[in-house]
């Protein structure tokens, strides 16, 4: 019997910590398009999978003291958690040679869908100087490499271990994942709020 039926749509946080201090999450969401559904164990492997592609994309762009803690999934459709994976092989980012930005620096995308006011937002953190450019910018390489992660996981066809997802937003009222038709990176830094671990919301 399948725990995860065909179109039920699933979130993915990825959390990470900031120089052993600040939690970090990050949160996608991808629609089951496997005929027949499959078990929350797969889906947690492949989850695992999606982040790997994911963190191959940015993680020469965050600092060491950028760590990749776990992965905790939940059916959105069923309202039911699925469990928690580690990250397979990363561990933390890999840019050493210069300081870390400050923890409420973060680099962002914005996703755009066919229904109005429905926009997806991302925040990265744990980047470094070396992509802080003149003028308080973020510099062309980590642009590009943010463009690749909007088209990575806002693909409509997500194919892993031969089986189908799909990427979008989730608009949580009418619980449905809404394909993104345009996404953009903005090469200005935006200030994000870090909370102390265990405070807040």
């Amino acid at each position: 019997m399948a725990e995860v039926d065909q179109n039920d749509v699933l979130r993915i946080v990825l959390r990470q910590t900031l120089n052993a201090a600040s939690a970090v999450e990050n949160v996608f969401h991808l629609k089951c398009g496997i005929a027949g559904g499959t078990t929350n164990a797969i889906f947690l492997a492949d989850a695992a999978t999606f982040v790997e592609g994911l963190l191959d994309l940015i993680t020469d762009f965050q600092g060491i003291g950028f760590t990749y803690d776990d992965i905790y999934c939940f059916n959105e459709t069923k309202a039911t958690p699925i469990g928690t994976t580690d990250v397979p092989t990363h561990e933390n980012g890999t840019e050493a040679t210069t300081h870390e930005l400050p923890a409420h620096v973060a680099a962002g995308l914005y996703a755009l869908t066919g229904v109005s006011k429905v926009v997806g937002k991302k925040f990265f953190g744990g980047f470094t100087e070396l992509n802080n450019i003149a003028g308080g910018l973020v510099d062309s390489d980590l642009v590009a490499a943010l463009a690749n992660v909007a088209a990575y996981v806002y693909d409509t066809t997500i194919t892993i271990g031969g089986r189908s997802y799909s990427g979008g937003v989730y608009r949580r009222v009418a619980a449905v994942l809404e394909p993104v038709v345009e996404s953009f990176v903005n090469n200005i830094w935006y200030s994000q709020r870090r909370r102390r671990r265990g405070v807040g919301a």
